[in-house]
């Protein structure tokens, strides 16, 4: 957001790194996204990231190559990091699981425009967006 320009790149992402583990501690959200960052970035606010989410309690798992999906354009996530955050370790099966099957149809060339909505609805899912949400995203 444009607004938010002005404050403190570091800051803002430490920020709502707190929020999600806190959603993520308190089971709002059964897995959250960090922001997406550059490696160096990543770097800088590896240290104090770690440190909330152990605060929180939220496990992490640091994912260099996020799944293709509708959630972001591959091209904003791709060379970046994005921190899973989740409190259950099958959180994390799930979607590795399913980040497996999304690689294997896309060496097959079957990941078709149906196939990738069906994994992206599947991975809201994982993020905890309501079946509501999820609706409303594929039919407006």
């Amino acid at each position: 957001m444009k607004i938010l320009e002005q404050y403190d790149a570091k800051a803002r992402k430490l920020g709502m790194i707190e929020a999600f583990c806190e959603v993520v501690a308190w089971e709002v959200k059964d897995l959250a996204f960090s922001p997406i960052m550059e490696v160096e970035e990543w770097e800088d606010v590896k240290a104090a990231a770690q440190a909330i989410a152990e605060h929180f309690g939220a496990l992490s798992f640091v994912e260099t190559d996020l799944m293709c999906s509708d959630l972001v354009p591959d091209e904003a996530v791709k060379g970046k990091v994005v921190v899973l955050y989740y409190k259950k370790p099958e959180t994390l099966e799930k979607y590795l699981r399913l980040k497996a099957s999304v690689m294997a149809q896309e060496e097959e060339g079957s990941y078709t425009a149906e196939a990738r909505k069906s994994a992206s609805i599947a991975l809201r899912r994982l993020l905890s967006y309501s079946e509501h949400a999820i609706n409303e995203h594929y039919t407006a």
